[in-house]
């Protein structure tokens, strides 16, 4: 009995004493008080015990049975039943924790321990099973394994817990236990050596690790060593075709061939498992390989689509949470782990960056420069080409834009151009860890290297005029040069563009039958090609002009801010408001003079230009550029939400 004193214990020791995990709760009782008092002389913890045992029994196995310990069975004829419920995997658990003990016969299984264990508690499997009962093995002692060897050769038991190194320690100790008993070491290594010729010492060392060191057999077989995934199958061979020539088999025979079928089980097993993981490492190895090829930057989905040499997927070849853990390993750092050259803290080999849509982009670190540098020259030659041949129209038409004059309204339209034609660059130019690649490569031995710098020392992004190498007065000086030579000539520019202008007529007003009467085009209006309307031109305007990341109110306000300060809020607001009413009322009355008409971007630039040069108010101002952007942008506000 237990030296415990406690209910659970005494439980327990008595159920393994009758075999059984069913506790008639009368008999013991009854044994219980009888045990305590032949044993409360000497032990006087058991005093307890000795009277009011069944009251003391009753308050303290509903705790058990609500901490799951047991279950109560209660009937009409009985006053209970207590079933113990961990018994059976307990008694294994006793059985397992010494397999030296039992290495001279099979494994346990109901015949050999003497019960019956209830259909719920036990799974039952075949030992061509066990492979994809090791692709999700049981994490819990119940239901209790048991594995149905071929050939009549009986079952064993064991917990989850067991399989498969405890189990594969009782095979190799219950191999180790037949060698010693029939000492038969010999005999089997010359028919080893017959069959594997040249591996004579590497047989005996195996031979020896079985006898001698049987732990290391385990540690070589879950390494999934070439060698022993050699010689296991051809031992095994042998020595069940030995056994298999008895006639009547003993209870040692009957554990080694169970131990053999274990064995070659785990062996196999092992050496797929090798396959697979070599398998996984190469595609793991190709994948990081393909993420330095050409684009360089490669969101998730192109990963995925990753194939071999010969054209196989290399996702088949890895699982998600191997790629998970490739990801983060190369993009994350850890208390400063990754050191440069320098000793400073280091980017990690891979970044991430948003492309276009929002997706996650991985590249390189390495590669990030080359990478920018090769966007960069694109966009030199393509927004170079594309705003000459835009200015060359304009200028052939007579036509002016804030671009040509104004190096703010230049930079605006580069940042344009550039993100239609190379939508990537601006996402790497917005993403903060160029300027720390940039950084890191400016520490690295030997400076930087790179032909294209994006931040400039104190960490702002260069001007897109500088990235791009355009300068606003040599690509316009340029354009005009393909001009025809009277362009060059201001007067008979001048004039021409005089004459076209008034060689546009305002459409004629519907008369009244019988009149003749018809409207001069006024010295602004140009007719527009697309055929726009008032409020498309206006929003048109109004898209083109209005930086990224500003409202048009927002734009207006920062356009205040440029003027000459102003003591007084008061006035400030005053005269943004007297501004204002100016601007409305000259765009009525042009509007009331001339009719709704087709208006272009270069119309409202004039207009703009007309309304400033006639406010006296407007001239003592600072920064003409900020007036002259601040009545174009109101202006075309008023014309989208005009309602004539």
């Amino acid at each position: 009995m237990p030296q415990k004193t406690d209910l659970y214990t005494i439980l327990i020791s008595y159920a393994n004493k009758h075999h059984s995990p069913v506790i008639n709760i009368d008999h013991f009782v009854e044994f219980l008080e009888k045990f305590a008092k032949w044993n409360a002389s000497d032990r006087p913890e058991w005093t307890k015990w000795t009277v009011g045992a069944n009251a003391k029994i009753w308050s303290e196995i509903h705790e058990l049975v609500n901490s799951g310990k047991c279950a109560l069975e209660t009937d009409g004829r009985n006053p209970g039943r207590v079933v113990m419920l961990d018994f059976y995997s307990d008694l294994l658990k006793r059985i397992y924790e010494n397999v030296d003990s039992t290495a001279e016969i099979p494994f346990p299984d109901e015949k050999t321990l003497g019960i019956v264990i209830p259909r719920e508690q036990i799974r039952t499997m075949q030992i061509s099973d066990l492979e994809d009962y090791m692709k999700s093995p049981q994490q819990s002692d119940l239901p209790i394994l048991e594995i149905k060897f071929p050939n009549d050769y009986g079952s064993a038991l064991f917990l989850a817990a067991h399989f498969p190194m405890r189990v594969l320690e009782a095979a190799i100790l219950k191999i180790r236990s037949y060698m010693r008993s029939h000492n038969n070491k010999d005999y089997y290594l010359s028919r080893l050596n017959s069959q594997l010729a040249g591996k004579g010492a590497m047989l005996k060392d195996f031979m020896n690790q079985i006898e001698v060191r049987p732990m290391e057999c385990i540690t070589h077989i879950e390494a999934a060593e070439e060698f022993i995934c050699l010689v296991w199958p051809y031992f095994g061979t042998q020595i069940k075709l030995e056994l298999e020539k008895k006639s009547e088999l003993l209870s040692l025979d009957v554990a080694v061939l169970q131990s053999i079928f274990f064995i070659e089980f785990f062996v196999g097993y092992c050496r797929s498992r090798a396959n697979l993981e070599k398998a996984r490492d190469q595609a793991l190895m190709e994948v990081v390989a393909k993420l330095s090829t050409p684009p360089y930057y490669h969101t998730i989905q192109d990963i995925l689509a990753f194939t071999d040499s010969r054209g196989r997927l290399l996702a088949n070849q890895y699982k998600q949470e191997d790629m998970e853990k490739l990801i983060t390993g190369r993009t994350a750092i850890t208390g400063g782990a990754l050191m440069d050259e320098a000793g400073e803290d280091a980017l990690p080999e891979l970044l991430i960056f948003r492309n276009t849509s929002g997706e996650q982009v991985f590249i390189p670190k390495d590669k990030v420069f080359p990478v920018v540098s090769k966007f960069v020259e694109e966009a030199r030659v393509q927004v170079r080409q594309s705003i000459s041949t835009r200015w060359f129209q304009r200028l052939k038409d007579y036509q002016h834009e804030p671009a040509m004059d104004y190096d703010r309204d230049f930079e605006r339209m580069l940042e344009k151009y550039a993100g239609q034609i190379v939508p990537m660059l601006m996402c790497f130019i917005k993403d903060k860890k160029i300027f720390l690649v940039q950084e890191e490569l400016e520490r690295a031995v030997g400076g930087f290297k790179e032909s294209v710098r994006i931040y400039d020392p104190s960490g702002k992004v260069f001007p897109m005029s500088n990235l791009l190498l355009l300068n606003r007065k040599k690509l316009l000086a340029d354009t005009k040069l393909l001009l025809p030579f009277w362009y060059t000539i201001p007067v008979i520019v001048s004039l021409m563009a005089f004459f076209k202008k008034l060689g546009r007529k305002k459409p004629a007003k519907k008369a009244k039958p019988g009149s003749a009467e018809t409207l001069e085009t006024p010295p602004f209006a140009e007719n527009q090609s697309s055929g726009q309307t008032l409020k498309g031109v206006a929003k048109t305007y109004l898209d083109d002009h209005v930086p990224e990341g500003h409202t048009l109110e927002t734009y207006l306000e920062e356009m205040e801010s440029r003027w000459r300060k102003i003591l007084s809020e008061d006035a400030r607001a005053q005269m943004v408001k007297d501004i204002r009413l100016t601007i409305k009322k000259k765009m009525n009355a042009i509007i009331d003079a001339w009719g709704i008409r087709q208006i272009t971007a270069h119309t409202i630039d004039d207009m703009a230009d007309s309304i400033v040069q006639e406010l006296p108010s407007l001239q003592d101002l600072d920064s003409k550029d900020a007036i002259h952007s601040y009545v174009s942008l109101y202006l075309s506000f008023l014309l989208k939400n005009s309602k004539k």
